[in-house]
C-alpha cells in the first residue's frame, strides 16, 4: 500500500494532499476518511491525468456521500491535462461539492500541463450556478505575459 498511495501535508497549511493511482478508489476513500480528522483542506488531485469526466465525478461524489464531517473542510482538487480533461474534471469538481480549483497560468505543468487558469475561470464565469471575484476582462494580461516570457 505505501507504493500505491501517498499523502502529503502541504507547509504553512493544514493540508492533505491525496496522491492515488488510478483505479485504487477504495484505497482513496479509506485514506480520507482516516486523515480528515486531522486537516481542514483536503486535495483530490487527477495527479496522472487519465480519468474521464465519469470516474472523476464518481470518485468524488463516492468521498463526499462517504467521508463524516466532509463540509467542515475545503476540498480541492488538482487535474493534470494528459488526456486534455483538466479544465472539464476540475469545473465538472464543482458540481460535486468541490470549493476549490487548483490551476496554473497556461496551464504549464508536467507532462501536457494541469488545469488552464484562464479556461477554469471562463468555464465557470458562463455557468449561472457559481460567482468569482475575478474580473474576467483583465485574465488574459497574465497568460499573455507568461507566453511572452516563456515564449510557449
Amino acid at each position: 500500500m505505501k507504493r500505491s498511495i501517498h499523502a502529503e501535508r502541504v507547509a504553512h497549511r493544514n493540508t492533505l494532499r491525496l496522491l492515488c493511482p488510478d483505479g485504487h478508489a477504495p484505497l482513496t476513500l479509506s485514506l480520507a476518511m482516516t486523515q480528515l480528522i486531522l486537516h481542514t483542506h483536503l486535495n483530490i488531485p487527477d495527479s496522472l491525468g487519465l480519468a474521464s469526466s465519469e470516474e472523476f465525478s464518481q470518485l468524488l461524489q463516492m468521498i463526499f456521500n462517504r467521508v463524516p464531517n466532509i463540509d467542515n473542510a475545503i476540498i480541492s482538487v488538482h487535474c493534470h491535462n494528459d488526456l486534455d480533461k483538466a479544465v472539464e474534471n476540475s469545473c465538472i469538481a464543482l458540481n460535486c461539492g468541490v470549493r476549490q480549483i487548483e490551476c496554473a497560468i497556461n496551464g504549464l505543468g508536467a507532462r501536457k500541463g494541469n488545469a488552464d487558469l484562464e479556461a477554469v475561470v471562463q468555464e465557470v464565469a458562463n455557468r449561472e450556478n457559481y460567482q468569482t471575484n475575478i474580473n474576467t476582462a483583465l485574465i488574459s494580461k497574465a497568460p499573455n505575459l507568461v507566453t511572452e516570457i516563456t515564449n510557449n
